[in-house]
């Protein structure tokens, strides 16, 4: 199972480096939704997913795993 905590304090970190102040991320599983956050923005709501998205969602990882090093 993903560690969702630290998934979110890595995106907080990317936000917060680049000046975002809105966006919302979902963490899932199997098609299964694990864990939401919000930073200006509802996540429950949907929302047009961003060609960055999977850029973002690489950054925020690679910032995972050079912290489990």
């Amino acid at each position: 199972m993903p560690d969702a905590p630290a998934v979110e304090t890595a995106w907080r970190r990317w936000m917060a480096q680049h000046n975002i102040t809105q966006s919302t991320m979902a963490l899932g599983q199997n098609h299964d939704i694990l864990h939401t956050a919000d930073a200006g923005r509802d996540a429950a709501t949907p929302y047009p997913v961003a060609n960055l998205s999977q850029a973002v969602t690489a950054m925020c990882m690679n910032d995972i795993l050079a912290g489990s090093e």
